[in-house]
């Protein structure tokens, strides 16, 4: 809770009051709609803290198990999803991929690197943005 509060605190630093000061003249809509924004991101962050927990309490549960398969199942489908994220940037210099795909293909990069990628990254070492 105290993390979420620095964090909207921060965002409201004196360079994002300036740009609500040349938007909302009025001090009272200013206040408002920076209270709606904060309880926004309040809400957002709230839930992003609650999902990392419930993923940190689920590797526990597989640890206490008795089957190996169990305890390393993450691992074993993190090194799956991060192995076919280099395999497809390994592609991209190797294979050529007919025009008529190109959209496919594009989703398929956008999908290893960015999203799969990047979110087993932040499942192992964290995000950046909650280590303040």
């Amino acid at each position: 809770m105290e993390k979420i509060l620095k964090v909207i605190n921060g965002i409201f630093s004196s360079p994002i009051q300036g740009v609500l000061d040349k938007i909302f003249p009025d001090k009272n809509e200013k206040l408002k709609f920076e209270m709606q924004l904060r309880e926004i991101i309040f809400k957002e962050m709230e839930l992003e803290f609650k999902d990392l927990e419930n993923a940190r309490q689920m590797q526990i549960e597989a640890l206490r198990q008795n089957d190996l398969f169990s305890k390393r199942f993450v691992y074993y489908l993190s090194l799956g999803v991060l192995l076919n994220s280099f395999f497809a940037g390994a592609m991209a210099f190797f294979v050529t991929f007919p025009s008529e795909n190109k959209e496919l293909v594009m989703m398929y990069y956008s999908f290893s690197f960015i999203i799969a990628g990047s979110q087993i990254m932040q499942f192992f070492f964290g995000r950046s943005k909650h280590e303040n």
